[in-house]
């Protein structure tokens, strides 16, 4: 007599959450370079070095041998500090930036406070006070009252536009206006890297034997001077020839 094997039924999934559950969502960007610390400081040395490269060509008023001398002059101890002069030199425009990046990266953080991701949330928060930082200089130095304000009424749009997308099913469409913020910040500041052509040294009036120079001294070593002179030129002066010099205003 055969015996009846009863197979209780297997269900191939178990109950799938809905699109709108925290849980079963991805956030957009979770996978993207900014959640990833070796991507990410790749892509930050990349950035760095690329902004330096444009300063130098915007400075030599893109001559080849100029940017050739200023890299055999230039101190990679100071490019935090040639950075942050190249937004000051731009303020209207890095106020610009910071208006748009500012919300964008809490709206981000707005997203990423609902999911475990702590090391991507930990990688937005260091874009979030460098940009608040730089607002704050901004403020108060040049009296720039209105990058808070945009910044402020931005980040509540955003916020606001959110909530109403929940509503409409719209939250992953939404959620990826926050995802390239990282990238947004670095094309901007490559555009006004290209267009900052100061250079980050003092003018200085050079008083020679001869003959009087108006420019930067790039190199100060025992015996000598080098110096770029207004018109983009390169001039190496014994200084053992230099009478005075005279920081400009």
């Amino acid at each position: 007599m055969s015996q009846l094997a009863s197979t209780p039924p297997q269900n191939a999934k178990s109950a799938e959450q809905s699109d709108d559950s925290p849980d079963s969502e991805k956030v957009p960007g979770q996978d993207s370079w900014l959640a990833k610390t070796g991507g990410e400081a790749g892509i930050t040395v990349g950035l760095v070095t690329l902004l330096l490269f444009l300063r130098m060509f915007a400075v030599a008023d893109w001559n080849w041998t100029v940017v050739a001398s200023l890299t055999e002059s230039f101190n990679f101890d100071d490019a935090f500090s040639i950075l942050l002069g190249t937004l000051f030199e731009r303020p209207t425009i890095s106020g610009i930036l910071i208006a748009i990046a500012l919300p964008l990266a809490i709206y981000r953080d707005y997203w990423l406070s609902k999911r475990d991701l702590g090391k991507t949330r930990a990688n937005n928060w260091f874009i979030i006070v460098v940009l608040l930082a730089t607002a704050y200089v901004l403020t108060r130095t040049l009296h720039m009252w209105w990058v808070i304000v945009w910044s402020v009424a931005l980040t509540a749009l955003l916020i606001l536009v959110s909530k109403l997308a929940k509503r409409k099913g719209w939250r992953r469409q939404v959620a990826r206006l926050g995802t390239h913020v990282g990238i947004v910040i670095g094309v901007a500041l490559l555009a006004v890297a290209s267009t900052v052509d100061t250079p980050w040294v003092e003018r200085e009036q050079i008083v020679l034997q001869e003959e009087t120079i108006y420019g930067y001294v790039l190199d100060s070593n025992p015996g000598f001077l080098k110096i770029m002179t207004d018109d983009r030129e390169i001039l190496i002066t014994p200084d053992s020839d230099v009478v005075s010099r005279t920081i400009m205003d």
